[in-house]
């Protein structure tokens, strides 16, 4: 079973909705061959779950002090800890691998530029272009993590763990028409 923690949106007053792409929840389901269930509660993992997905939406705390932020944090950082706690591989899309590169005291930067379709450098070597929706960027990874593909301006898009199954990707493969080479190679081996 793979877990989804959705994002938090508020858009009523005292009216907190969560929310998740579509087509997220079909390319993971079509990739893993796994049911995907929504984190819409807090409550327990089962220690044999296949993944945990930290989605896209919001804005890490670091950056914002928004109502909806802060309770992301609390959500994002509760499930965190039980999938790392249980040995559960952790994969995070945009706000989720912000989430948790800073998690892993990577340094985040407010950017420009990373709205729409951009190329990417994968291990130094094969470009690829993808699709971005952040304003925030990784300049500099954690001890633990490593870089697997960087943007023009030498910010990170993707990375991996030295000795966990944790990956994070910047950009958002389910917004792809169909999974790009790029996608492939970065949701394999979680």
């Amino acid at each position: 079973m793979i877990y989804l923690v959705p994002s938090i949106k508020e858009p009523y007053t005292r009216q907190l909705e969560i929310s998740v792409d579509i087509k997220l929840i079909k390319m993971l389901k079509k990739f893993y061959k796994s049911e995907v269930i929504i984190l819409s509660e807090f409550k327990n993992l089962p220690k044999k779950s296949r993944l945990l997905v930290i989605s896209g939406g919001n804005t890490i705390k670091k950056f914002s002090k928004k109502k909806t932020d802060i309770i992301r944090d609390r959500i994002d950082t509760f499930y965190f800890k039980q999938a790392l706690s249980k040995k559960i591989p952790i994969l995070g899309i945009c706000h989720g691998a912000h989430f948790i590169a800073h998690k892993f005291e990577s340094n985040l930067i407010k950017v420009q530029g990373h709205v729409g379709s951009h190329s990417i450098t994968y291990k130094n070597k094969k470009r690829f272009f993808v699709n971005s929706f952040h304003n925030i960027g990784i300049d500099k990874l954690g001890k633990c993590l490593i870089k697997n593909s960087e943007a023009n301006d030498k910010t990170i898009e993707s990375y991996v763990h030295k000795k966990l199954k944790i990956k994070g990707i910047i950009w958002h493969p389910e917004r792809h028409r169909f999974l790009k080479a790029i996608d492939k190679i970065e949701l394999k081996n979680l």
